[in-house]
């Protein structure tokens, strides 16, 4: 598919058209994805991303220029990207804590011309490591080694209460993180990942393994060893189980790789599911993550099968055993997908937030 450039991606106004630019990381696919729902809709959006995307949705205006070339050359082209942007769209939905300049002046910029702004915020942006760890005996921050108090995160808080027309959050956990911010469901292609559903739940024949896929996005802050670590034990006792575990593969090659599955392990103490968790259900695969206790109340029918380090290999032994449970999950994964998370109703209620008379 084709990544455009500036001058192709420029908005045009239309009559009763919100103009809305998404820029500018591309965290899991999410920017790209409602963009193109709301161009759907009758309305002008890009999704303005770095770095270059493979496959990029149609529309997608590529910033990977934007990190080229020498300090001068690299100015440049940040004041064209900035100025194309100010003209071109009234709503800047920006992801994660990145903008077109690294030091959030260009926010100053646009809200001083009017322009409405909403900041989307995804994990470790805004998460306090040092306040995770002291206040929760299981976060994402648990066992992350990576220093990530960097000057722009630092900058962020200021930033969000001083220009943000809105706050949203992808996680229920970074609520706590950040003033007057409202927890978003993240939008998942039901079409694109139901094509892959298995009809049935597989039976286990003598001598097959069942098979278990952990694909963590980073293994310190998914606790990929105490996922391996269950599953060995499970493996030394006798149970037919193995695990595989996938990094760092394109959306399609994850795709087929997790066809075999009968089960996903998630995480085992983030709290909550991320994009790979919802597609997985989507598909009809059961999945294992931990859900922190004061969460509970927001699962809203979602078949997530709970666990963390202490419980995970029983927990998945009872699982792969049962039929009837995996049933029930690969069953509801695909209806709880379509009924909270499809791209059409996360954008209706993202049109709420833009604010009426665009």
């Amino acid at each position: 598919m084709r990544v455009h450039h500036l001058d192709e991606g420029r908005a045009r106004s239309g009559r009763g058209h919100v103009r809305i630019v998404r820029a500018a990381s591309n965290i899991c696919g999410i920017p790209a994805l409602p963009a193109a729902e709301q161009r759907r809709l009758g309305h002008q959006a890009t999704a303005a991303l770095y770095p270059n995307i493979e496959g990029a949705a149609p529309g997608t205006v590529d910033l990977a220029w934007l990190l080229e070339g020498n300090r001068v050359t690299r100015h440049t082209r940040r004041a064209r990207t900035i100025a194309w942007a100010a003209q071109g769209f009234d709503v800047f939905h920006f992801h994660f804590h990145a903008t077109f300049a690294p030091d959030h002046t260009d926010v100053a910029l646009l809200a001083a011309l009017g322009k409405r702004i909403i900041f989307h915020l995804h994990g470790c942006d805004i998460r306090d490591p040092r306040r995770a760890r002291s206040e929760h005996a299981l976060s994402a921050c648990k066992e992350c080694p990576y220093p990530c108090m960097v000057p722009v995160k630092l900058r962020l808080p200021a930033t969000l209460k001083r220009y943000a027309d809105a706050t949203l959050v992808s996680t229920p956990d970074l609520l706590e993180f950040v003033d007057r911010a409202e927890y978003l469901h993240n939008p998942v292609d039901p079409v694109a990942w139901e094509s892959m559903r298995q009809p049935t739940v597989h039976a286990r024949h003598r001598g097959d393994e069942w098979v278990v896929v952990h694909a963590p996005s980073n293994r310190e802050i998914n606790g990929a060893r105490h996922v391996i670590a269950p599953v060995d034990r499970l493996r030394d006792s006798g149970f037919p189980v193995q695990l595989r575990i996938f990094e760092g593969l394109p959306q399609g090659e994850l795709r087929r790789a997790c066809a075999e599955a009968d089960a996903i392990v998630y995480q085992v103490f983030m709290g909550w599911v991320g994009m790979f968790a919802l597609e997985m259900m989507a598909t009809g695969k059961p999945v294992i993550a931990c859900i922190r206790e004061d969460h509970r109340h927001l699962l809203q029918k979602m078949p997530v099968v709970e666990a963390d380090p202490w419980s995970l290999a029983e927990t998945l032994r009872q699982l792969l055993l049962s039929s009837e449970r995996r049933a029930a999950r690969s069953a509801n994964g695909p209806l709880y997908v379509r009924e909270k998370h499809d791209p059409a109703a996360v954008c209706w209620h993202l049109f709420a937030l833009y604010g009426a008379g665009l």
